[in-house]
C-alpha cells in the first residue's frame, strides 16, 4: 500500500557537512509533518528517540518512548540541538505504544549507512535512483540515507512491514542489507 503519488527527490553529489539550524529545523518539520500527518495521530502514539555521544568530548545516552505529539511539539528540536552540538541523534519513524512496542507505521524505512559499510555516497545514491518503487522521501543522514516509502493510511501489521522492507532492501548491496 505505497502512496501514489511517490516523489523521487533529485539526489546531488555535493552533500553539506553542516546546514544552518534554521534549515535544519525547518526540514525535520517538514518530515514529521509528512511522516505523522495530524489527523492520523492517535492519543495512544509514541515514538522512540535516542541521542548518544560517539566522540572525545560528548558523553552520554538517551532513548525513551514519549507521546508523538510530545516528540513533534519538544524533543525534535532537542535532537536538533543535540546534533548540532556532536551527538548521533535519531528517531525512528515507527509507532508505539506506552510500553515501546511497535504497533505500526506510516511509511515504510530503511536506512542505510553507507559509510560505515564502506560505500561511497555517489555509489549509494545512484542504487536509490534505481530503486522500484522510488522512495517518497530520501534524507541524507551524515552517513548514508534515510528512505521513506510513504502509505496510503497506517498500517498494522508488522510482519508485513518487515516483509516489503526487506524486499526492498534486497536491491542492494549486501553489505547494506
Amino acid at each position: 500500500p505505497l502512496a501514489p503519488n511517490n516523489t523521487r527527490y533529485n539526489l546531488q553529489k555535493g552533500y553539506p557537512k553542516q546546514l544552518p539550524k534554521s534549515r535544519l529545523i525547518s526540514l525535520e518539520v517538514f518530515l514529521l509533518e509528512t511522516l505523522y500527518p495530524a489527523n492520523w495521530i492517535k492519543e495512544n502514539w509514541f515514538i522512540r528517540y535516542t541521542w548518544k555521544g560517539e566522540q572525545e568530548g560528548v558523553n552520554g545516552v538517551e532513548s525513551q518512548v514519549i507521546p508523538i505529539e510530545e516528540f513533534i511539539n519538544t524533543k525534535a528540536a532537542q535532537l536538533i540541538e543535540k546534533s548540532a552540538d556532536g551527538y548521533c541523534a535519531w528517531y525512528n519513524p515507527g509507532i508505539r505504544d506506552s510500553a515501546g512496542t511497535c504497533i505500526g507505521s506510516t511509511a515504510v524505512f530503511l536506512d542505510l549507512d553507507s559509510d560505515k559499510n564502506g560505500i561511497s555516497k555517489t555509489d549509494a545514491a545512484e542504487g536509490i535512483k534505481n530503486l522500484s518503487p522510488a522512495p517518497s522521501l530520501c534524507v541524507f543522514s551524515g552517513r548514508g540515507f534515510h528512505l521513506y516509502w510513504l502509505l496510503d493510511n497506517f498500517c498494522s501489521d508488522i510482519s508485513r512491514l518487515k516483509r516489503i522492507t526487506n524486499g526492498l532492501a534486497l536491491q542492494f548491496p549486501k553489505k547494506l542489507q
